[in-house]
């Protein structure tokens, strides 16, 4: 039996993984959605799976006999020379349609995740909601496009707000221009003093997502692995930079290459209380996420506030930093499905 890996533009979370099936003689393939020239899709819905496949030439493999799939399918680069940018946009639509046509068909198997985590459940007002009823303490919040909502949602709030963003939605459009670094928006603290004119006059045109902000100790993310859940703590107050968002990792250069200065920037294993762990569990259910990185503040008092859930959060730092078995406990759960087919 085998394993499907589709690897985006940046794969390097999917090669600890892929080292581990290696170590396990687990028997996989890897198809990079940034090269579909690379490899072949073919689907016969009429027939049974045996007459589908994936792969090329003796990397071939039919769709029965494949029992897991990992990586979020949702789109292709389509490069190709002397193509039009309008025609180059046509196929990537295509792969779209066929990728999503490949899971419809597949969807009774492991996917670490099933598509709709990522096109409907990263909604974060969504998961304010499933998340607070399935016990979890959520801050307030609000989307908006209008700016006397905005205004009100400040007033009496001396501690001000997170503006985030309402979503992180997946690329599924062709775009020829690399993305720029201006879409990833960190969380960031204002107050009403900071509620302009000019700024307000903006939100009838974009909708704006505001959240309480919560005071914090430390910072909580939790991964949730199938049926285990590995958590570490984030020891985001020690710095300046991270206060607000811990993305904002101070870095330094090591033998030319720029990465977290670990001096700086700390976290380390944690012990989530056993009743926290069964909410992650509940809500990574709910949000059909096989695999989930679930993000908590921690409140001076002890009592943990949910912040958001991410169908591909980034591990490598905790496995690096911490020491987090998070890999391992992915390879576990595509061999679990691998075993239980066999």
């Amino acid at each position: 039996m085998t394993i499907v890996i589709f690897v985006p533009r940046k794969g390097s979370q999917v090669q600890r993984i892929v080292r581990r099936l290696e170590q396990r003689g687990a028997e996989y393939r890897v198809l990079p959605l940034s090269r579909p020239d690379r490899w072949n899709l073919s689907l016969r819905p009429q027939d049974e799976d045996g007459r589908s496949s994936l792969g090329k030439g003796r990397d071939r493999v039919s769709l029965d006999q494949i029992k897991a799939f990992l990586g979020p399918a949702l789109s292709v680069d389509v490069r190709r020379t002397g193509w039009t940018e309008e025609s180059q946009r046509f196929a990537a639509q295509e792969w779209v349609s066929t990728l999503w046509s490949l899971y419809l068909l597949t969807r009774s198997r492991l996917w670490v995740n099933p598509l709709e985590a990522y096109l409907l459940y990263e909604s974060k007002p969504f998961q304010n909601r499933v998340a607070r009823n399935v016990g979890f303490l959520v801050p307030d919040s609000l989307v908006t496009t209008d700016p006397s909502e905005v205004r009100r949602f400040f007033s009496g709030r001396p501690g001000g707000a997170a503006l985030k963003r309402v979503s992180h939605p997946p690329r599924i459009e062709f775009d020829p221009r690399p993305a720029p670094s201006s879409r990833v928006l960190f969380t960031t603290r204002l107050t009403l003093s900071d509620l302009t004119p000019r700024r307000l006059a903006n939100v009838p045109d974009c909708p704006v997502h505001l959240q309480e902000y919560v005071e914090k100790a430390t910072e909580v993310r939790s991964y949730v692995v199938g049926q285990r859940v590995l958590s570490i703590e984030i020891l985001s107050q020690d710095v300046e930079e991270t206060r607000e968002d811990w993305r904002r990792y101070p870095t330094r250069r090591i033998r030319g290459r720029l990465v977290v200065d670990p001096q700086r920037w700390k976290c380390r294993q944690f012990d989530l209380p056993s009743p926290m762990v069964r909410r992650c569990l509940l809500l990574s259910q709910r949000l059909q996420m096989r695999y989930a990185a679930i993000d908590m503040i921690r409140r001076p008092d002890g009592r943990f506030v949910f912040l958001e859930a991410n169908a591909s959060g980034a591990f490598g730092f905790a496995e690096d930093l911490a020491g987090l078995p998070l890999s391992r406990a992915l390879a576990d759960l595509l061999m679990e499905a691998e075993r239980a087919a066999g």
